[in-house]
């Protein structure tokens, strides 16, 4: 998180909620019952008791909450908080649920990363919101390694390592590029920001996204990196796109070596693997030394095995070079320049 906030024991975070809020619940007015985890404390690296995480309820708010039928922006305008605390990966102006899930403009909601533990399965069945949530999913941050310069004040860090050392991993160049997402479907293709918005540069992906659409099997996600054009690095000869990771309709990765297998038959080129073995961090540091960084914007770390959605921020990171320009949609806006695309 770039906003300091002290992170709480877990009675000290009911007793300064409790007190904040006069001890009465911030939406009906009866006693305070609950100090409500105003976004799920699962979705904090450090379980999340932050007093700017917290919303004192009763028992039938608490449970209405839960069910996301209150709102995370009423409860944080209710609380009176101006700045909250927010997990890695998701950011002030993201709209989501108390489960992280994302709630586009026109109401439907795409799948977070704790759509299936149970209790999220059963409280937003219980609400009966379970129809309301789109194939697509928003493709997650991914965390820098404590040794990766290139990381800005909003960009989380991973904190614990233990899912990448002493694992088996790949790593990958990072492509200084515009994630693009391809689902089973004519037209069913967007970029990171999901807004709709169509540019030129997208034009590409679309087309070869149309060559592979039936091939992906239904409920299936391809991610890839579009390298059409330039951002901070020009690439003389590259794939319009990069493979990166594939996703089944369990919302899981798969293993890299079956990844492999799907990008052959889906005539993608896969993200140039830089190193493949146990991973420690003196792997990590080689690494970068080895880059150019130049030409290189990083490179990415993930384990050969399947990544859960919710596991995505524990067993994959990256180092970005210092200076590193991230564009994100800025560089729509400009002049643009297309990069030297090998076609196939």
């Amino acid at each position: 998180m770039s906003q300091s906030f002290k992170l709480l024991a877990r009675e000290e975070f009911k007793d300064k909620v409790f007190a904040r809020d006069n001890y009465k619940c911030l939406v009906c007015g009866e006693p305070a019952v609950d100090a409500h985890h105003i976004l799920e404390r699962d979705l904090f690296d450090d379980d999340g008791f932050y007093l700017e995480n917290g919303a004192s309820v009763c028992n039938a708010c608490h449970i209405r909450a839960e069910m996301t039928l209150i709102t995370v922006e009423e409860l944080r305008a209710l609380a009176g908080i101006k700045v909250p605390a927010l997990p890695a990966g998701i950011y002030s102006t993201d709209v989501v649920d108390k489960w992280g899930n994302y709630i586009l403009p026109n109401g439907t909601r795409m799948r977070g990363p704790l759509f299936y533990d149970d209790g999220c399965q059963k409280i937003l069945g219980k609400a009966g919101l379970l129809d309301s949530f789109s194939e697509r999913v928003k493709y997650p941050q991914t965390k820098h390694l404590p040794i990766s310069p290139g990381r800005s004040k909003d960009d989380g860090i991973i904190a614990d390592l233990s899912q990448l050392v002493g694992h088996e991993c790949v790593a990958s160049e990072k492509g200084d590029g515009e994630n693009w997402t391809m689902y089973r479907g004519p037209g069913n293709c967007h970029a990171r920001s999901l807004d709709g918005r169509d540019h030129w540069t997208r034009s590409s992906a679309k087309q070869f996204h149309a060559g592979i659409e039936g091939d992906i099997p239904e409920g299936w996600r391809v991610s890839t990196e579009n390298m059409f054009a330039m951002h901070s690095i020009y690439y003389p000869q590259t794939p319009l796109l990069w493979g990166l990771s594939i996703w089944n309709e369990r919302n899981v990765s798969l293993p890299y070596d079956e990844t492999l297998e799907w990008f052959n038959l889906l005539n993608i080129t896969p993200a140039p693997l830089l190193w493949r073995g146990v991973f420690t961090m003196k792997i990590a540091e080689e690494l970068a030394a080895s880059l150019d960084v130049e030409k290189q914007e990083g490179f990415v770390v993930r384990r050969v095995d399947e990544i859960p959605y919710s596991m995505f921020g524990k067993r994959l990171a990256k180092w970005v070079r210092s200076g590193h320009v991230q564009t994100d949609d800025h560089w729509m806006h400009g002049e643009v320049k297309k990069n030297g695309i090998i076609y196939p």
